[in-house]
């Protein structure tokens, strides 16, 4: 099977490629049109006790190639006039000559994970005569010592046309690709590498756009697992000059875990060896969010720009889907059929799939339990991820036997269940299956999925109101009552103390939570489509198709 990308790359299927060496696969792609590239739509797993290259292409490939030396991602290489690289010891801002983000450093076995979100930047330019890459990455090692675990994605330009692949490198071992891993610019990847203990990391990167992924267990040993980065680099220094991306945005950047912010990083801007700027890091966002933007060619460094706040589309196109509150009731995320999200009050916008193309419409959006992330899910089971929101899988690919509807995290955002309206339940992540309605007789379909953080089980509810409650208590329903109009969405009140229900006219139903007012009965623009709580105050908000925001003892942050 061969599949078209959308930067005109075909990648063809072929057996006894896997893995490959990164540059000499770009270069074998640019002379024969990517043939040769594995392009496959599931979920993939690659495992080797160490890295290895790919056999020799044939002469007559290689020959028509251009001739490049094999970029490797070396330890951070430090500028002129930088303070020297000292384990432990932090530094506010460092000049590097070939890494630009952030860092943080301890004594031997200090971290043994890194993680982080990027969307992958379009480059802004690829001439027909250009031959340039860059490289966005986690990984652990490589500030102090002379090692790098890492893995990400490049982004090259070979000769006028643009190639992304995903890759991890064992430095000072080879880079190898994971061509089972779909890229494209504008995808949402993220990349995680963890020290499993003894000798053994295992990296992950997770295409979370084209729902593809790869996992590789290596073999390093004497590495100190000294420092963490989250990282945009000059991949190939002298050998391979550095492309213009624009700006890339990071988010989720994370050692052993916790946000990097709170661990005393050091910025990296990264400069060329007669000290022009080539990259600078903004200041950091909710400590783990952060963009490396390449400025215009000037003559000296110019000081890192003040952070900023990314802007969403506002107002939204409709239809309006669904709502997300913030954990501590400051502002709310409203969604589109289209994927597009819009923010209130103090939500922060980490992204979304307006402009994409989309196998089903989102169904959903669901805000992580600190607030730094969302996940949006569509009526295919596709699940997309953003800000520290981690993808656990999807049914996106996958026969159902009806629509996905809605999503609920788990309380740690370990994982995820996805319910559809026969009442099936498909489990993710650390999440637990404690039993569904799937292949059981419903009088209504089901529309909602609420967690209850007590017990880690969940609420379905449906059309007419019927509650089921799996490993979690039950307070009530209106199965059974005629209702004016059918219900529409579900909230959980705080630490799962009871639940919301809303119908599409606005009116409310509570159990075991306080109940603040509703729309049923007055005249509404548009049907109501989702329901959210105010942790803060116990009160809650609706959101009705047309974006109207509708307030019940909670403030109001506008509409979409």
């Amino acid at each position: 099977m061969v599949v078209r990308d959308r930067n005109g790359c075909d990648g063809a299927a072929t057996a006894g490629r896997t893995p490959l060496t990164r540059w000499s696969e770009v270069l074998v792609a640019a002379a024969i049109g990517c043939a040769g590239l594995v392009a496959l739509t599931s979920v993939s797993s690659v495992s080797a006790a160490t890295p290895t290259s790919a056999a020799a292409a044939p002469a007559t490939t290689l020959a028509t190639a251009p001739s490049r030396a094999l970029p490797v991602d070396p330890p951070m290489i430090g500028a002129a006039g930088t303070a020297p690289r000292v384990a432990g010891v932090a530094h506010a801002a460092m000049r590097s000559l070939n890494w630009g983000g952030y860092g943080v450093t301890g004594g031997r076995g200090a971290f043994t994970s890194a993680q982080t979100t990027f969307v992958v930047p379009g480059l802004t330019s690829c001439g027909p005569t250009e031959s340039s890459a860059s490289s966005f990455w986690a990984g652990i090692d490589g500030f102090s010592s002379n090692t790098v675990e890492q893995d990400g994605v490049d982004a090259y330009c070979s000769n006028g046309t643009k190639l992304y692949f995903a890759w991890y490198e064992i430095y000072p071992q080879v880079p190898v690709m994971l061509p089972r891993v779909i890229v494209h610019s504008g995808d949402t990847v993220v990349a995680s590498v963890n020290f499993l203990g003894g000798s053994t990391y295992r990296l992950q990167v997770a295409d979370v756009t084209t729902t593809t992924s790869a996992t590789v267990s290596v073999s390093l040993p004497g590495a100190t697992n000294s420092s963490a980065e989250c990282i945009a680099e000059d991949p190939g220094t002298t050998p391979v000059p550095y492309a213009n991306y624009g700006s890339v945005s990071f988010s989720s950047c994370t050692a052993n875990g916790v946000p990097i912010g709170q661990l005393s990083p050091t910025s990296l801007t990264t400069v060329s060896a007669q000290g022009a700027t080539l990259a600078v890091p903004s200041g950091l966002v909710q400590n783990t969010a952060f963009s490396v933007t390449r400025p215009a060619p000037a003559s000296a460094p110019v000081s890192p720009p003040a952070p900023t706040r990314i802007a969403s589309p506002s107002p939204l196109t409709t239809p309006v889907v669904g709502m997300a509150s913030t954990p501590s009731g400051n502002g709310y995320w409203l969604a589109n059929a289209t994927g597009g999200v819009s923010v209130h009050g103090g939500a922060v916008f980490y992204g979304s799939m307006s402009g994409a193309t989309l196998n089903s419409p989102i169904t959903h959006i669901v805000a992580t339990s600190d607030g730094l992330g969302y996940w949006l899910v569509a009526g295919d089971g596709g699940t997309f991820a953003f800000g520290d929101a981690r993808f656990h899988g999807s049914m996106g690919g996958r026969h159902l036997n009806a629509p996905v509807v809605d999503m609920a995290p788990t309380a740690d955002g370990g994982g995820y269940w996805l319910v559809a309206s026969d009442g099936g339940i498909f489990a993710f992540g650390d999440a637990r299956f404690h039993g569904s309605m799937g292949g059981r007789r419903l009088n209504k379909p089901v529309v909602a999925i609420t967690a209850d953080p007590q017990t880690g089980g969940y609420w379905l509810v449906a059309t007419d109101g019927g509650v089921f409650a799996f490993n979690a208590p039950f307070y009530g329903s209106t199965g059974g009552i005629t209702l004016n109009k059918p219900i529409v969405a579900m909230a959980g009140a705080a630490s799962g103390s009871g639940y919301w229900f809303v119908a599409g006219d606005g009116g409310v139903f509570a159990f075991h939570a306080p109940f603040r007012g509703s729309a049923g009965g007055q005249s509404i623009p548009a049907p109501i489509v989702g329901i959210s709580p105010d942790p803060a105050t116990n009160g809650y908000w609706m959101v009705g198709r047309d974006g109207s925001v509708y307030s019940f003892g909670a403030p109001s942050y506008g509409s979409g």
